[in-house]
């Protein structure tokens, strides 16, 4: 009978450690989430300036790492506005993209690479001083775990970042599907294992069921990065003396120019 007393604490103390393991994991992977923003500005190419950009659409990432090389992860589609950015353009606009940190900093970032296909993008995260994820080279098992940061329609204040958990349910056709329940502003979330590591990245929501989000495979995901980790470098030897650019914070009120309000109402029914 103590024997079987002992094992019987023994188990308790070995799930309750197990579960603190898990939660120090994901709070620091927390310190990697990034809002990501997309400005739509009236440019004036006379003068080669653009008026005051305007918030049009927002994301969510993640800073990640790669053999050393740092970069921000999202869905292409958060990073390439597609042919409402090539008529923004084309119309003498210009789209530029941010992230914000917990801190409620901010910098603007470039795309280095993005796949339309799997919805994978990575933007540059020079000057980013923030901790990166790192990719699981485990893929996750039909059943597991999971957990997800995200900014759902935009909501995440310092250091409250919604938090999810779900399971992997396994692939179907080109995505992997998670019990994860997902609204817009949560594309390009990370999805993470137990130990804070980098499983998926959600792009899009099923359309019948909006607790079932859609994510890039993992095989495809490590590929997408190591395929293009030439790009981080490149990227990262260009911008090393990029500076985080501090800009207004939440409680100033911007100043609006007249002319880019009625540039970027032209494109919110697009």
């Amino acid at each position: 009978m103590p024997i079987l007393i002992f094992f019987f604490v023994g188990s308790i103390l070995s799930s309750c450690l197990s579960q603190v393991h898990v939660h120090e994991n994901i709070r620091t992977a927390k310190k990697s989430f990034v809002k990501i923003e997309a400005y739509v500005a009236a440019c004036d190419k006379e003068k080669s300036s653009c008026a005051h950009p305007k918030l049009f659409a927002s994301g969510s990432g993640a800073v990640i790492r790669y053999k050393n090389k740092k970069a921000v992860l999202t869905a292409a589609h958060v990073c390439y506005l597609g042919k409402l950015e090539e008529k923004i353009k084309k119309d003498g606009g210009s789209v530029l993209m941010k992230i914000e940190d917990r801190e409620g900093r901010k910098m603007d970032v470039q795309v280095i690479k993005y796949n339309l296909y799997h919805d994978v993008c990575l933007l540059g995260a020079e000057g980013a001083s923030l901790p990166a994820l790192r990719m699981s080279v485990r893929a996750p098992v039909y059943g597991e775990k999971v957990y997800n940061i995200s900014a759902p329609m935009g909501i995440s204040e310092g250091e409250m970042v919604p938090i999810f958990n779900g399971l992997f349910m396994g692939l179907a056709g080109e995505c992997a599907h998670y019990s994860i329940p997902t609204m817009g502003g949560a594309s390009g979330s990370p999805i993470l294992n137990s130990r804070g590591e980098l499983l998926g990245m959600i792009h899009s929501v099923h359309f019948r069921f909006h607790h079932m989000a859609l994510s890039i495979v993992h095989k495809d995901l490590w590929n997408f990065i190591k395929d293009h980790q030439n790009d981080m470098d490149i990227y990262a030897k260009q911008n090393k003396n990029q500076a985080v650019k501090q800009v207004e914070s939440k409680d100033q009120k911007e100043e609006e120019d007249p002319a880019t309000v009625r540039f970027f109402l032209k494109y919110l029914d697009y």
